[in-house]
């Protein structure tokens, strides 16, 4: 019977997750860390953190333009709420990398 090949049935891992998988085991961290703070030391968060406080300070900016322009309160509330949540998921990515790189770098390991 012809079966397709599943997923499953390779058990491949590339040199860089062996290297994570190595380091964690090594360190006491989880792989999720160790992979966090390579992410954080690269040029690309630098880049991305960036983005993300320029996103941060435009939905600031589309709240104050809505109260400046006499928009009514529930325009503001609704805008208000949607400002603060997308906010508080940049600050949670924003803190999970940063505190798996000080877990890693710091007293965690390496």
């Amino acid at each position: 019977m012809n079966e397709a090949i599943k997923p499953d049935k390779f058990n491949i891992k590339s040199p860089f997750v062996a290297k994570i998988e190595k380091e964690a085991v090594a360190s006491g961290n989880s792989e999720e860390e160790i992979i966090l703070s390579q992410i954080s030391a690269s040029d690309g968060w630098i880049v991305l953190t960036d983005e993300m406080d320029k996103i941060i300070e435009e939905l600031d900016g589309s709240l104050s333009k809505l109260m400046e322009t006499g928009a009514d309160f529930d325009s503001i509330g609704k805008t208000a709420v949607v400002k603060e949540l997308v906010k508080s998921y940049i600050l949670r990515i924003k803190g999970k990398v940063g505190d798996a790189s000080e877990a890693v770098r710091g007293t965690g390991g390496n």
